[in-house]
């Protein structure tokens, strides 16, 4: 069984893009791979955190363009 401290290093391992196959291994599939469950996570985190710097540098995204921030 995998301390705490570990799957959490995994799971942000598996979200950030630096592989899925740890993190795979504590994530029940329920209907969908693992893998692509943790794909949805993925895209909700990478799109959360352009959000977030889309606020935070309103200026510079107008500036580059919006598709180039993004």
């Amino acid at each position: 069984m995998l301390a705490l401290r570990e799957l959490q290093a995994d799971m942000r391992a598996a979200l950030l893009g630096a592989g899925d196959e740890p993190a795979s291994a504590a994530v029940l599939g329920d209907g969908l791979l693992p893998g692509a469950r943790l794909a949805i996570y993925r895209h909700h985190v990478l799109s959360t955190l352009t959000d977030v710097l889309k606020a935070t540098y309103p200026v510079v995204c107008r500036l580059v363009d919006e598709r180039f921030f993004g």
